[in-house]
């Protein structure tokens, strides 16, 4: 063992080799700091979905967590269920309430099942809080009485605070 032991330390001392950490450590630092800047904490999940075409729009502001609903031109959906269908930019007759005709009753009953899960929620955790908030991607060439009967349907069921999706219109 000691011979082995003597080899080595006299071939160290003959290769004149030492490693330097020094740049190593400043690579890894550069790396880290880059990584951190450009660490995004959103859960916020924008799906690209075929044939929507989002507007432009100019903000600083980023996106909070909300609840993701899409309005395309085939349908509104709502945690990637179709809740109503849209056919030549309106929406179709047999979703809307007779006795109100902005009124989209099967988005307005799943909006309450998700707005009874996060007070059930909150009640257990007290960090959670119902705060009414959706994300809306919805298709720019709509029409606004489509997203119109969204918005009230809504604001309706509780959800009062409605934010768009759109592109960054700087380029």
């Amino acid at each position: 063992m000691s011979i082995v032991h003597d080899i080595v330390k006299k071939a160290q001392k003959d290769s004149g080799f030492t490693l330097q950490l020094t740049a190593m450590v400043d690579m890894f630092t550069i790396m880290i700091v880059f990584l951190l800047k450009s660490y995004d904490t959103s859960t916020l999940e924008v799906k690209n979905v075929d044939g929507l075409v989002l507007p432009s729009s100019i903000t600083a502001a980023a996106p909070e967590e909300a609840m993701l609903m899409l309005v395309s031109k085939k349908g509104v959906f709502l945690n990637d269920k179709r809740l109503a269908s849209i056919v030549d930019n309106k929406i179709e007759a047999k979703s809307l309430a007779k006795e109100d005709e902005d009124f989209i009753e099967p988005l307005f009953k799943e909006l309450n099942i998700e707005a009874e899960k996060i007070e059930a929620i909150a009640k257990r955790n007290s960090t959670v809080k119902f705060k009414g908030t959706i994300f809306m991607q919805a298709d720019k060439g709509l029409d606004y009485s489509v997203l119109r009967k969204v918005m009230y349907t809504a604001t309706m069921a509780g959800y009062g605070d409605l934010r768009l999706a759109a592109l960054d219109g700087e380029k």
